[in-house]
């Protein structure tokens, strides 16, 4: 009786019941893979790996064994200790634990010197294995042999060891170079455009607007949205949302102190960087001199750190 009351919209039916088939079709497959932030391992590598394991967009996600890819994955990157993977709705959602990263380790029967990694004052050297060369208040140079692998045994002669040990010092970091007085200063003028882009199967079409922005200078921000149907049910689609906001250029000419004071602060970030944490900063100086448009600044970092470098010994043959 339903079907006879409305056979008419037979059409409708059938296409409903299309649209079902093609939803469960495409919420077949595996639409996403989410990696967690790695901090020295490269996500390519984890993406080549999990492809070659047979998790990768565009793929049916039924039939994978978590355990039996997390174990693949463990044996093909060692310097992972822990990772997980699991499919959620049309999302790969891979989480991984790095080991923690070792300094160079050299063998305990591989003869090496201990020598400076830095410029500076000993202020404490502690020789564990080895002859100790350098001394508290001795000023030395980056290469300096601080303790000696060359160890002279009282009963055993001349040997070769491993030495080891630290050496705490006072070491001087400098960064000069030689900057414009004058400089280009960007600003947004408030005036910003929308742009709605569909991105499918890694091309991108513009629904809105078709035209272009009309901005001759201009920053681009973009928020990326995967269309889903609920849940985890992830599509093959994603909608852009791109913010162009105008910028404007102007030369803007610095005071003499504006500009030490501007420059001196990017130096130290940058030597501050190249440190990359392994010094007590103890102290920040700086100084300028002016050169008629120019200005050169120069930053020093007095710090406390380790110098201790283990260098190899080369006993040739």
């Amino acid at each position: 009786m339903f079907v006879h009351k409305h056979r008419k919209r037979k059409a409708f039916y059938i296409g409903f019941l299309i649209f079902v088939l093609i939803i469960s079709l495409l919420t077949s497959f595996i639409w996403t893979v989410e990696i967690e932030k790695t901090s020295f391992v490269d996500e390519k590598l984890i993406r080549d790996e999990l492809k070659a394991c047979g998790i990768d967009v565009g793929v049916i996600k039924y039939g994978h064994s978590a355990h039996e890819i997390q174990d693949k994955l463990m044996m093909k990157i060692p310097s992972l200790s822990w990772i997980w993977v699991e499919i959620r709705g049309t999302r790969a959602i891979v989480s991984v634990k790095e080991r923690t990263r070792k300094p160079e380790i050299f063998d305990k029967n591989t003869p090496c010197n201990i020598v400076a990694k830095y410029d500076g004052v000993i202020e404490k050297i502690t020789a564990i294995n080895g002859n100790q060369i350098a001394l508290p208040g001795d000023v030395v140079k980056k290469g300096d042999l601080l303790i000696s692998g060359v160890y002279d045994a009282k009963y055993d002669g001349v040997r070769l060891v491993n030495a080891e040990g630290t050496a705490l010092a006072t070491t001087w970091h400098t960064l000069k170079e030689t900057f414009p007085l004058q400089r280009v200063a960007t600003e947004q003028t408030g005036k910003n455009k929308k742009q709605i882009i569909l991105s499918a199967g890694g091309k991108d079409i513009k629904i809105f607007p078709l035209w272009g922005h009309g901005f001759e200078k201009f920053e681009t921000t973009e928020e990326n949205r995967q269309i889903k149907l609920w849940g985890d049910l992830y599509l093959p689609f994603k909608i852009k949302i791109k913010t162009i906001n105008e910028i404007a250029e102007h030369t803007l000419k610095m005071s003499e102190y504006d500009a030490f004071v501007y420059y001196r602060d990017i130096l130290i970030k940058s030597l501050e960087k190249e440190l990359d944490g392994e010094a007590e900063i103890l102290e920040k100086t700086a100084e300028h001199k002016l050169y008629g448009n120019n200005i050169t600044v120069s930053v020093t970092l007095k710090c406390r750190c380790d110098i201790a470098e283990k260098r190899a010994i080369q006993t040739g043959g």
